[in-house]
């Protein structure tokens, strides 16, 4: 249900800005899987990292069934449903690349739009899970496709991709290699390709 409140209107950012900003905290907490393509390990982050890292803690709570996470900004928290918290440290769950996806989006909206999220009067029921309105926003001011772009930018850098093309990799095996979805290594591999 599409509610009267609105998405609040992030300043722009090119998606190598929000690349940079995801390989920044990966050189923070796992400098190792810059050396060559792999897999961050985003429950340890997650787990361990998340609050002296960004000041942030988690929680696992029900959500509504369409709501995977949700970052509260005021009070500083990240939500994740239960389902999404035992994909993310289950390789062999079926949601265990979307429940790193999800992680990783989160992440960027503490990282890049906390300041902008925790001032908006839009989101008086944050905790509600209400949909927003952002039909009045450019793709580029809008918060949820910035996190989309940063989050497959931090689990699937650019010079990590490209690397495993020229080496030959399959869309499987990207996959595979970053621990994400098939879905998101084959959007990712076609974005880079539009370039």
């Amino acid at each position: 249900m599409t509610s009267n409140n609105k998405v609040p209107r992030v300043p722009s950012r090119s998606w190598n800005d929000l690349e940079g900003i995801g390989l920044a905290i990966r050189q923070r907490v796992a400098v190792e899987s810059l050396k060559e393509p792999s897999s961050i390990d985003l429950a340890s982050l997650f787990e361990a990292d998340l609050k002296w890292l960004l000041g942030y803690e988690y929680q696992i709570k029900h959500l509504p069934s369409d709501v995977e996470a949700m970052t509260l900004c005021k009070s500083k928290q990240i939500i994740l449903s239960h389902e999404t918290y035992d994909s993310l440290g289950d390789e062999s769950s079926s949601g265990y690349g979307r429940a790193r996806f999800t992680v990783a989006h989160e992440i960027c909206h503490i990282a890049v739009h906390a300041k902008y999220l925790r001032e908006s009067t839009s989101l008086r029921g944050e905790s509600s899970g209400i949909r927003l309105n952002r039909s009045f926003l450019k793709p580029y001011e809008d918060p949820e496709i910035q996190a989309n772009a940063f989050a497959a930018r931090f689990l699937m850098p650019t010079f990590q991709v490209e690397m495993l093309l020229r080496e030959g990799a399959t869309i499987n095996e990207i996959a595979e290699v970053f621990g994400v979805s098939y879905e998101a290594a084959c959007y990712r591999v076609n974005s880079m390709k539009k370039k």
